[in-house]
């Protein structure tokens, strides 16, 4: 994948304002469910006209787990957190979290940041989203 064709799938997620890094889920005009990330067909009623919806940028942490395998192509740091986030809408949203584990709690309010996630073997910074403690 080209740094063109990654700037441009991380694109189709996030968005940044005057405000920071926002998320960019789907609203189906049919039933009104909101939805992350952004799909053609709504996952609640299968209507297919669905508009671009800006999610907020905080949420509560609903559940965590330390991973210790890693998954395929991914070259960052073992172990690493990863998190349901539930955003204000209703929606989840699964991210690595920046934090340390003893100080997560469920419940806790958590806050959208966009940073390096790791270096690729060819040395190329592979940029996407987390959530930190807010």
């Amino acid at each position: 994948m080209s740094a063109t064709e990654e700037v441009n799938a991380l694109s189709l997620l996030l968005r940044h304002d005057g405000k920071g890094p926002y998320l960019i889920g789907g609203r189906c005009r049919s039933c009104e469910a909101v939805f992350f990330p952004k799909q053609s067909i709504c996952p609640r009623c299968t209507g297919q006209s669905i508009e671009e919806a800006s999610l907020p940028r905080r949420g509560k942490l609903y559940t965590y787990t330390e991973v210790y395998q890693k998954p395929p192509d991914y070259n960052g740091p073992i172990p690493y957190l990863i998190g349901r986030i539930l955003l204000p809408e209703g929606v989840f949203v699964l991210a690595q979290l920046k934090a340390k584990k003893e100080d997560l709690r469920i419940d806790m309010d958590m806050e959208l940041v966009v940073e390096s996630i790791y270096r690729d073997e060819i040395g190329k910074e592979v940029i996407g989203y987390k959530f930190i403690p807010a």
